[in-house]
């Protein structure tokens, strides 16, 4: 009868037990192998190689998506790149008489004999010549020419002739761009003036000008650096070479508005066409 007793309150307690204890060790089997499965499976994501993203942004070199800026040198000099006043001996005109240079009133250049731009409002007319000076910094005349407007109004060129010396480095020249409104009397003309500086350039940005393979990368790295009349005419062969490209209108734009400051006397005249010219009359 004992020992039936003692079978019985044991088997009961095995029983009570797996009620109790059986189900809380089964949810920490199974929690613990729910967090073995999300070690492994983390394991498994990182060994799996990622794919990337979609991405709408176009790869482009960096040359093609940068905006063309010049940086103003900290160089400035007296000048006055436009003059609209009426004269009573010339014709009216709506634009002025305008340099492209920047509003510093000075250009630098690494060119021997670089060339320079104008913006010329007025009708051509065997009457009313025009004049360029180029003077050094001891005030000698080194350049000059007097020509005839053949297809303006627009934006002329003035290019210095291989038998003129090429510019020193370091030396500033004096330019003056005279209409002559009545060449009787020189000092009723219309005029504009400033200065242009040849400079040198350091071996990184020569290195890296030498390597550029595209217009637009020199014309880059000419505005960065400051020197104004090499990414000028450059830009300009550019518009001449390629007059329906969007990109060189823009670049050509941007080019000149950045040299603007604080003003807002070339935005007049941004866009107007550049044109032949001109018919020489004398120069020495």
């Amino acid at each position: 009868m004992t020992k039936l007793f003692f079978t019985r309150l044991s088997l009961s307690l095995i029983f009570i037990f797996t009620l109790d204890v059986y189900p809380a060790v089964k949810a920490a089997a199974q929690s613990s192998n729910a967090w073995g499965n999300k070690v492994i499976s983390q394991q498994q994501q990182r060994q799996q190689p990622q794919t990337p993203k979609p991405t709408n942004t176009p790869k482009t070199s960096g040359f093609i998506s940068q905006i063309i800026r010049f940086i103003l040198p900290p160089k400035g000099a007296p000048g006055q790149r436009t003059y609209a006043a009426a004269r009573a001996d010339c014709p009216a005109i709506e634009k002025p008489l305008t340099a492209l240079v920047p509003q510093t009133n000075i250009g630098l250049t690494i060119s021997e004999r670089p060339t320079f731009w104008f913006y010329i409002p007025y009708q051509p007319t065997n009457a009313n010549p025009v004049e360029f000076l180029l003077i050094n910094d001891k005030k000698y005349p080194v350049y000059k020419t007097t020509f005839q407007l053949t297809s303006t109004p627009g934006i002329i060129n003035v290019n210095l002739p291989q038998n003129v010396p090429a510019l020193e480095i370091g030396k500033k020249y004096n330019w003056v761009l005279s209409y002559m409104c009545d060449p009787v009397n020189r000092l009723k003309d219309t005029f504009v003036k400033g200065y242009i500086e040849r400079v040198s350039i350091n071996s990184n940005v020569k290195n890296h000008l030498e390597k550029a393979s595209r217009p637009r990368e020199r014309i880059l790295l000419f505005a960065e650096n400051g020197l104004w009349y090499d990414a000028l005419v450059m830009l300009a062969n550019e518009r001449r070479q390629k007059p329906k490209d969007a990109q060189v209108a823009k670049d050509w734009k941007d080019l000149l508005l950045s040299s603007e400051g604080d003003s807002k006397e070339i935005k007049k005249i941004v866009s107007e066409p550049i044109v032949s010219c001109c018919l020489p009359m004398e120069s020495r």
